[in-house]
């Protein structure tokens, strides 16, 4: 693919803010004091919107930060987001040139 060459989709870039499990951080055992004060992390994802679904009733979104191609269109590293773990999501718009 030349450097040139524009990738051929109908897919919005996207800024998705949402929080994340989070927990055991390899410390072995502690006291519970400790263990009470998990807290879930922060995530941020920027990718392509490529889907949007539903499993055993939770709404979700696929986002996808590489794509190749311009009549086949790949994707790599996509990760699927529980929407109620969403805080927010930006569609951002492309430059003027990338139209």
């Amino acid at each position: 693919m030349s450097m040139s060459a524009k990738l051929k989709h109908d897919f919005p870039m996207v800024l998705v803010n949402w929080l994340d499990a989070s927990g055991g951080h390899d410390q072995g055992w502690r006291g519970i004091s400790d263990v009470k004060s998990a807290k879930p992390s922060r995530g941020r994802s920027l990718g392509f919107l490529v889907a949007t679904g539903e499993l055993d009733g939770i709404e979700f979104l696929v986002v996808c930060p590489h794509m190749v191609g311009t009549k086949h269109i790949e994707g790599d590293g996509e990760i699927a987001i529980p929407k109620s773990w969403i805080l927010d999501i930006k569609f951002l718009e492309p430059k003027n040139d990338e139209k």
